[in-house]
């Protein structure tokens, strides 16, 4: 099968070997500038890969919270307060649920590094 480029705006990305989970994620980074995505993997030690946007047991946040820099902005976080800023900003808050697709589903630190570089790379303005 033959590579097909499209573009999301000024972003060209392979539509034939993409799932859709991380179509969604690229989508939503491409929102981020470089600065917020370098800042989710210069602080990738506080990053939750679970389902919760902040877990209190570990004191880690979503990418988009530590993107928006909620980590360093909120006191007292809790879950709650961490979905309604991001919120503010993105809707919905967690893009990926329910979204069919293996891609940010097992080893996702990778996924999101990946993506992360990915975007980077690609020219950000």
């Amino acid at each position: 099968m033959r590579n097909r480029w499209e573009t999301n705006g000024s972003f060209l990305y392979s539509r034939d070997f993409m799932d859709n989970r991380k179509q969604i994620f690229l989508d939503r980074l491409n929102t981020l500038s470089v600065q917020e995505i370098q800042r989710i993997k210069d602080n990738i030690d506080i990053i939750c890969f679970d389902t919760l946007n902040y877990n209190a047991e570990e004191n880690t946040f979503c990418p988009l919270a530590v993107a928006m820099n909620l980590h360093k902005s909120i006191g007292n976080p809790t879950d709650e307060k961490i979905q309604s800023e991001i919120g503010k900003r993105f809707q919905p808050v967690n893009a990926l649920k329910g979204v069919k697709g293996t891609f940010y589903t097992s080893d996702r630190k990778k996924d999101l590094l990946e993506v992360c570089d990915e975007v980077i790379v690609k020219g950000k303005p």
